[in-house]
């Protein structure tokens, strides 16, 4: 009988850790939620043909996107039983998203439209009553979703995140007349990159911080870019088909000097978390991050897994996310924080 304890025992260690390993996964998954980040870097078109567009608003399928984040063990060979390797497949849902999802889709498609469609959207033509054509458009997100695989070989200290995989799916409707006169299904797909906390430097393995959290901020990036580019699959869709059947296009509107100037700028600034600032250096360099805390040389501030160090005399400028511009006093109200350096994988100073 004692042949049979020890055994017994591993197998109950075995059982525990993996499940410990699940649920530490997934509290790391869902302890932040992530913001979706819409890039505008789309071809600007200036002249707006005589066409209007409507649309009320983004279909969101009941199904296209599970609820919350989950984890799920993958059965293990007696190898990899034996090595404690413990792999799992998971993904974040749309309780972990920071944005209410069919809301940004909507405001998004807005912007994209004003960048790249050659149509006007939802304004009523007057003036051109000769030429002008309205269309009904109608969008459905069919699918949104993001599966990877994450892997413990041995402890939970040794991490690994495989390439998550992302994928967007829109069902686009176009109306003349009550009559549908186009449809089209847009997929588009993109992975996240391969991490692991292990880094190998002359021989010897060293342990960077916990990834868990980094990927699911990477999963919610991967989101962000399938829906960029179906909704400009969209716009494209939608142009090319008004290019191809409406024999009598002027132009009616263009675009100022000032809106696409603001356009521009708009492509340059990263939609950040409502907590970042914009630290602005002498040279033209920019650092956004939050502020973690203030001395009376330096600026810590946090940007996901790198800490800056940012000399303040080095800092031209200050601003929040609308490019308001702040003071030092400004920056009392904020409530700065206890800086833990193990959890960063990068420090870096700015002088």
């Amino acid at each position: 009988m004692k042949s049979y304890v020890l055994p017994g025992l591993i197998i109950i260690a075995i059982a525990i850790s993996g499940c410990s390993y699940n649920e530490a996964l997934y509290a790391n998954l869902t302890r932040n939620k992530n913001s979706l980040e819409f890039v505008h870097d789309s071809e600007i078109v200036v002249g707006k043909k005589n066409v209007t567009v409507n649309i009320d608003t983004i279909y969101f399928s009941s199904t296209a996107m599970r609820e919350r984040a989950y984890v799920e063990e993958e059965k293990s060979d007696p190898l990899s039983t034996f090595l404690l390797i413990k792999e799992y497949k998971c993904g974040i849902g749309r309780n972990d998203i920071q944005d209410n999802i069919p809301d940004f889709i909507y405001q998004s498609f807005v912007e994209e439209t004003h960048r790249s469609g050659i149509f006007l959207l939802n304004a009523p033509l007057s003036g051109t009553e000769d030429f002008a054509q309205t269309y009904d458009l109608e969008i459905t997100v069919d699918k949104l979703k993001v599966d990877g695989e994450f892997v413990f070989s041995g402890s939970e200290k040794n991490q690994e995140a495989h390439p998550a995989l992302a994928t967007c799916q829109m069902t686009l409707v176009l109306k003349k007349d009550n009559e549908i006169v186009y449809t089209k299904k847009i997929t588009e797909w993109e992975r996240t990159k391969y991490i692991t906390n292990q880094e190998v430097i002359f021989g010897s393995v060293f342990l960077l911080p916990d990834i868990r959290g980094q990927y699911a901020s990477d999963m919610a990036e991967a989101l962000s870019n399938v829906i960029n580019k179906t909704i400009r699959g969209v716009v494209h869709e939608v142009n090319a088909y008004l290019e191809q059947n409406e024999q009598e296009l002027i132009t009616i509107q263009e675009i100022s000097v000032e809106e696409i100037e603001h356009i521009q700028l708009a492509t340059k600034i990263k939609k950040l978390p409502s907590s970042y600032l914009n630290f602005n250096i002498a040279g033209g360099k920019t650092v956004s991050g939050m502020l973690l805390s203030a001395d009376k040389r330096f600026y810590y501030v946090e940007d996901e897994r790198v800490l800056y160090t940012i000399k303040k005399k080095s800092v031209t400028s200050i601003t929040d996310n609308d490019l308001q511009e702040l003071k030092e006093e400004d920056l009392a109200s904020i409530k700065f924080q206890r800086i833990n350096y193990n959890k960063y994988s990068k420090l870096e100073d700015i002088e």
